[in-house]
Order: C-alpha cells, then sequence, then structure tokens
C-alpha cells in the first residue's frame, strides 16, 4: 500500500541510513544483543565467494607460481581497497550537496557503476601482466 511521496521519503532515507556503515554500531564479533550483524555477515559472504572463485578457478591457479598466486590475490585486495575508498572519499562528497533523496541515491549509484567498471577494466590488465594472460579466465 502506498502512502504518498512523504511516506516513500521517510522509507527510502531509513533504507539509506540502516544500511550505511558509519550508522551500524557492530563489528565483527562485539554485537550486542538487538543490534544489527551487518559487518559479521559481509565477512562470512566475502569468505563465500572467496572460497567459490577458488573452487571455480582451481585448475588456474594450479598452473601460477607461488608468486603470481600472491600476485592476484594483491591485486584483488588492492582492487577492493581502491574501490571502498574511491565511494567513501570521491562518490559521497560529491553527491553530499544534492537535496534531493532520490537523485542522490541514483548519482551514487550512478558513480558506484562508473567506478567499477574503471577499477575492473584496470584490475583486469595487471591480472594479465602478472599471470600472462591465464588469469582473469576467459569468459563462456
Amino acid at each position: 500500500m502506498f502512502y504518498g511521496w512523504r511516506a516513500a521519503k521517510t522509507m527510502l532515507q531509513y533504507m539509506i541510513s540502516a544500511h550505511d556503515v558509519r550508522y551500524s554500531r557492530c563489528t565483527y564479533f562485539n554485537c550486542k544483543a538487538g543490534q544489527p550483524m551487518y559487518s559479521f555477515v559481509l565477512l562470512l559472504v566475502l569468505i563465500a565467494v572467496l572460497w567459490y572463485a577458488y573452487q571455480k578457478n582451481k585448475e588456474t591457479f594450479k598452473q601460477l607460481s607461488i608468486g603470481q598466486t600472491a600476485g592476484v590475490f594483491v591485486a584483488y585486495g588492492a582492487a577492493v581497497a581502491i574501490i571502498v575508498a574511491a565511494l567513501y572519499y570521491v562518490v559521497q562528497p560529491v553527491t553530499e550537496p544534492i537535496a534531493n533523496e532520490l537523485l542522490k541515491l541514483a548519482a551514487r549509484f550512478g558513480l558506484l557503476i562508473i567506478v567499477l567498471f574503471v577499477c575492473m577494466f584496470f584490475l583486469e590488465k595487471v591480472l594479465k601482466k602478472i599471470t600472462n594472460g591465464a588469469f582473469p579466465p576467459k569468459r563462456r
């Protein structure tokens, strides 16, 4: 049931603030009763995704040397760090002056997509250079 634009705006503000990292008081293992466990759940999801990626590309990792494997992990870690830093230090300040919450959300989403594509483009180039073309695997 839709109650109008004011209710939609309030719901949107609540959804943004509820999932914003700055408002989360819970970090990995110090969650108190009643507090959300966003950080812990995200850590578990990260571990699951890394395990899935390793299992999916096990044959490719066997072809790489130890140094190349370490380079792949360092490159992915650096890519994640750059993306997080860009989102926190570039996207947030650029979109903060926008008064309309819906436009602000759309601008953040657009900038997020741009940051991801640029970072993944350079990550692919770096990984090809580190592994001599063995990684990332060819898409089917």
